[in-house]
C-alpha cells in the first residue's frame, strides 16, 4: 500500500540548512576563484573583461574546472557509451542539472552549454543507425539508400512538376500513380516520398511489383506480406505491368488497392503504362485503372532513359 509522507517541520528545517550549506560552499568557492591568479588569467582571456557578477563566475569555475577534462576525453575515434566532458565542481545545480556530455564555452557575453564532439559523434552514429534500420523495414533498396528529393535531378518540365506533385503528396498524404517511359526517375520520386514519410513517423513499405506476386505464390504463401502491403501507412507498389498476366494476379493486384482505397491509405504506383494503355488492356486492366484514379493522382513523367545518357558518357570516358 502507498503511504503519503508528511514533512514536519524539523523535515523542512534539515532541507533548508542542506541547501543553504551548499549555497554557502559554493559562495566560499567563488571568492576563493576570485583570488585564484591562474583563474583570473584565464577568464580575462576567455572573456576579454574582469569579473563581473558572481552567476557568471559561477559558471567560468564550472567552465575553467571542465576545461582540461574535455581536452583528455573529447573528439575520441569512437564515441563513448559514458560521456565525460561535464562540470566537475560537484555543486548542488550540477546534480540537479546534470550537463554530462556537454561542455561550457563562453559565446554572446555569457558562458553557454554546447554538444562537446563526443555527444555529437554519438548521437550522429546513432541516428545513422536509427535510419539504416528504418530503410532496412521499409525493405527500400540499398541502390536507392541516396535517393532524395534533393538528388533527383529534373531535366525538363515534366519533371519539375512531378517533383513538386510528389512533394505536395508528402503533406496531403496523397497516393500518386507515377507512370512514364523507363528511367526517368520514377521510382527515384516514389522512394523520396516514402522517405519523407517515414522521417515524419510513419509506416511505409517499398515493393516490386513482380516480388510481390512471386512471394505469394505457392510455397511461399507470404501472408505476412500481402497483411503488410495492405495495412502500411505508405505503400509504393513498383513496375506495375512488369508481372505475368493472371487471372490470380489481377485478383492480389486489385485486391491490395481495393483495400488500401477503402481505409483511406495512400499508395505509390509506378509503371510504364499510362491509364489511357491500361483502359485499353482488357477488363482487367480497366479495373485496376479505374481503382488507381479512386486512390491516386496521375503524374505523367517524360524525358530520355537516364540509364541510356550515363552508359553513352561511360562510353565517352572510355574513348
Amino acid at each position: 500500500m502507498n503511504r503519503l509522507i508528511e514533512i514536519d517541520d524539523d523535515f523542512e528545517n534539515e532541507i533548508q540548512a542542506i541547501t543553504a550549506r551548499l549555497f554557502e560552499n559554493k559562495r566560499l568557492e567563488i571568492i576563493d576563484f576570485r583570488n585564484d591568479e591562474a583563474f583570473r588569467e584565464w577568464y580575462v582571456k576567455t572573456t576579454g573583461t574582469d569579473f563581473s557578477d558572481d552567476d557568471n563566475i559561477n559558471s567560468a569555475i564550472d567552465a575553467y574546472n571542465q576545461k582540461d577534462w574535455c581536452a583528455t576525453y573529447c573528439n575520441p575515434s569512437v564515441p563513448p557509451a559514458l560521456f565525460h566532458c561535464r562540470p566537475v565542481s560537484g555543486t548542488f545545480k550540477d546534480y540537479l542539472n546534470d550537463a554530462n556530455g556537454y561542455i561550457l564555452r563562453y559565446e554572446e557575453g555569457k558562458f553557454q552549454q554546447f554538444k562537446c564532439e563526443s555527444l555529437i559523434a554519438y548521437e550522429n552514429t546513432i541516428a545513422e543507425a536509427k535510419n539504416a534500420e528504418i530503410l532496412k523495414r521499409a525493405n527500400i533498396p540499398p541502390l536507392f539508400k541516396d535517393k532524395t528529393f534533393a538528388t533527383y535531378d529534373a531535366q525538363n518540365e515534366s519533371q519539375k512538376a512531378a517533383l513538386a506533385v510528389c512533394q505536395r503528396a508528402v503533406e496531403k498524404r496523397q497516393g500518386l500513380y507515377l507512370c512514364g517511359p523507363v528511367a526517368t526517375g520514377k521510382t527515384h520520386l516514389a522512394i523520396a516520398t516514402l522517405k519523407e514519410h517515414l522521417a515524419q513517423g510513419y509506416s511505409g513499405f517499398y515493393i516490386r511489383t513482380v516480388d510481390f506476386l512471386q512471394r505469394l505464390r505457392p510455397p511461399s504463401n507470404d501472408s505476412i506480406l500481402l497483411d503488410r502491403a495492405r495495412e502500411t501507412s505508405l505503400l509504393v507498389f513498383d513496375d506495375l505491368g512488369m508481372q505475368s498476366d493472371t487471372q490470380w494476379t489481377f485478383e492480389k493486384i486489385t485486391d491490395v488497392i481495393d483495400y488500401r482505397n477503402a481505409n483511406l491509405l495512400p499508395t505509390i504506383i509506378t509503371s510504364n503504362l499510362t491509364l489511357e494503355m491500361m483502359n485499353e488492356g482488357g477488363l482487367e486492366y480497366q479495373r485496376i485503372a479505374s481503382r488507381i484514379e479512386e486512390g491516386c493522382e496521375c503524374v505523367i513523367i517524360k524525358g530520355e532513359s537516364y540509364r541510356h545518357k550515363l552508359a553513352l558518357e561511360r562510353a565517352k570516358r572510355r574513348k
